[in-house]
């Protein structure tokens, strides 16, 4: 992780775009991985707040969501991508789109939407966007807190499997 994190860092105060700089950094990290086939996923996002726009790159990670409180929508921020390190020749794409005030960003791992509970259910994409749903008129922190606290809940005294990370960005 520490050699991925020094590999973007670097490649992104060179020019190019996003893409260009997930495709800079895949190279890098294809040639440490060859022997060991190791491999990481990847959700990059870059944010244009002067000009509204959200620019990504998927590197095999799962699709980050896009909510709107006003439409009660969410839009998946999507593309292609291969993993990091599988494929040292892959050129990775970047996509944008607008912003608008009051539209939340939400960036996260499977450990959430693939938390079990007690009869063995996984929490699910459709139960996640419920609680950011009744919580969508909190700061980006307090709807952190509540999916948090609704995966603790729902999973009860099953251990957590996996890693639970969670990013929000909520437009103002």
């Amino acid at each position: 992780m520490a050699s991925v994190r020094g590999y973007l860092r670097t490649r992104a105060t060179l020019p190019g775009s996003t893409g260009d700089i997930i495709t800079g950094a895949n190279r890098l990290i294809a040639a440490d991985t060859a022997e060991t086939r190791q491999f990481m996923t990847l959700f990059y996002l870059v944010v244009k707040p002067r000009i509204n726009r959200i620019i990504w790159v998927r590197a095999g990670h799962d699709p980050g969501f896009l909510y709107c409180p006003h439409s009660d929508q969410f839009e998946a921020l999507s593309g292609t991508g291969l993993a990091l390190g599988v494929d040292e020749n892959w050129n990775y794409e970047d996509y944008n789109r607008r912003v608008e005030p009051g539209q939340i960003v939400l960036l996260t791992t499977d450990g959430i939407v693939e938390a079990h509970s007690p009869a063995e259910e996984m929490f699910g994409k459709a139960r996640f966007k419920e609680v950011v749903r009744q919580n969508a008129g909190l700061e980006a922190e307090g709807i952190r807190k509540a999916v948090f606290e609704a995966v603790i809940d729902y999973r009860g005294d099953e251990p957590q499997e996996d890693d639970i990370t969670l990013v929000v960005l909520k437009f103002i």
